[in-house]
């Protein structure tokens, strides 16, 4: 995050997504294959766009049936349907497709924050935080359901909110919440979460943890 200027990128992002700037933008970015629950989300941002704020959702990335840009793809349509079904008005919806990966990380970091709506199933609980790593190493501020690596790893990062995963009107509490901070207050938490992947997550971290692993593995054979 040192390399580039965050309101260049932005207002560039922004731009091309036809976007204000002082629009809050979120970012879902999933290969939207069923690891990631599709259906809970724009329920919880339906009952988002009845609130005082207005928002703007970028869905980054395609899936097993094509990617958004494929015509006629059927999780286009029910993505949609979804939106449509939930009061969502189509005009706050933003369909990418997959992105070369420097767009990618640029439109992490035109956002005001990603989205991690991990499922409550065993898949999602034991799967790796790989998905965080990129906002946070960004500077980017993360909301996510309160599943295994998300809900350990927020809190002590101080990066995000956790909104839970089986309760729309809580979820939605919980992001009016974050809206109403302002940007400075969205910059410091993400910038909490750069701090906390160089501290914990260095490569000089993870290769003394990997060896400790290793050389008690090799005591116990």
């Amino acid at each position: 995050p040192y390399t580039y200027d965050r309101d260049r990128v932005r207002e560039k992002v922004r731009k091309r997504l036809g976007i204000g700037q002082n629009e809050i933008l979120f970012v879902w970015a999933s290969y939207f294959a069923g690891e990631e629950d599709t259906s809970y989300m724009p329920t919880v941002l339906g009952q988002l766009a009845k609130s005082r704020f207005e928002f703007h959702l970028a869905l980054v990335g395609g899936g097993p049936q094509g990617s958004y840009k494929t015509p006629g793809a059927p999780l286009v349509k029910d993505i949609l349907i979804m939106a449509d079904k939930a009061g969502i008005p189509h005009k706050w919806i933003t369909m990418t497709g997959r992105l070369p990966f420097y767009d990618y990380l640029e439109t992490l970091i035109a956002a005001d924050a990603v989205l991690v709506p991990l499922r409550n199933h065993p898949f999602d609980i034991c799967k790796s935080p790989g998905k965080l790593f990129y906002p946070m190493a960004l500077e980017v501020p993360i909301i996510a359901t309160e599943i295994g690596e998300a809900a350990y790893i927020l809190p002590r990062a101080g990066c995000g909110i956790l909104i839970p995963p089986d309760n729309p009107e809580k979820a939605t509490e919980e992001i009016v919440s974050f809206m109403s901070f302002p940007q400075s207050k969205r910059y410091q938490m993400g910038a909490a979460g750069r701090r906390y992947l160089e501290l914990h997550h260095n490569a000089k971290t993870v290769a003394e943890r990997l060896a400790s692993l290793f050389k008690k593995s090799l005591k116990n054979n």
